[in-house]
């Protein structure tokens, strides 16, 4: 009798164990966190994802409003609650411009950096070539720091696309005790209607930014 009740234990502790792949019940509902547009009838969308120092999630999202998206970043606690205390200000994204790419990357300090591209026009509507935009939020979703960067290597303004690819944190850049940002994009190069690719290798501040 003992030997069957100790193998109904093992039994019942194997059965009520999460395995690999299981959702994490403690997190959020039964492992699951949405959240809904504030906006009827419009999209709203996950672009990118990643975990800082204290296991919070970052969530890069997009909403659409009138002309284009507005491009924000929330952050969830460890436990799938959301972080009101944290509020990054949006960046505006042409809405032909959604489908591309997203990424964001975590600094030393659990600041946050995303990349995307969007129009430049010499004058509204007019000469509009896509660049790479990078900002900077620190740790409380506060603007630290915004750039754009511009290959711009064809001789006209229809052959200086720069379209982002992805981007990487580097907290020590080959030991040289020296934040650096590593960025990805395809590029018009040559004087002929192809693309290319290219990548620019940014100094950052200490502190991120």
């Amino acid at each position: 009798m003992r030997k069957i009740f100790l193998l109904l234990t093992i039994l019942s502790s194997y059965i009520n164990a999460e395995t690999s792949g299981d959702l994490d019940k403690t997190f959020a509902t039964k492992g699951l966190y949405a959240e809904g547009t504030p906006f009827p009838q419009q999209t709203f969308l996950s672009l990118d994802t990643a975990v800082d120092s204290q296991g919070r999630i970052l969530v890069l999202h997009a909403y659409e409003t009138t002309n284009h998206y507005s491009i924000a970043v929330y952050r969830l606690l460890a436990d799938g609650t959301k972080d009101n205390t944290y509020a990054s200000i949006a960046s505006q994204v042409d809405k032909f411009l959604i489908d591309g790419n997203f990424s964001i990357a975590i600094d030393a300090n659990d600041g946050v950096f995303f990349g995307y591209s969007n129009y430049t026009c010499a004058a509204p509507n007019i000469d509009c070539q896509q660049d790479v935009f990078v900002r900077h939020f620190d740790n409380t979703g506060n603007l630290t720091g915004s750039q754009t960067i511009a290959f711009d290597l064809g001789n006209t303004y229809l052959r200086q696309n720069d379209v982002f690819a992805d981007l990487v944190y580097i907290p020590d850049h080959y030991g040289h005790n020296t934040e650096m940002l590593a960025v990805a994009a395809t590029v018009d190069y040559s004087n002929v209607y192809d693309t290319d690719f290219g990548v620019a290798l940014m100094d950052v501040a200490p502190d991120g930014s």
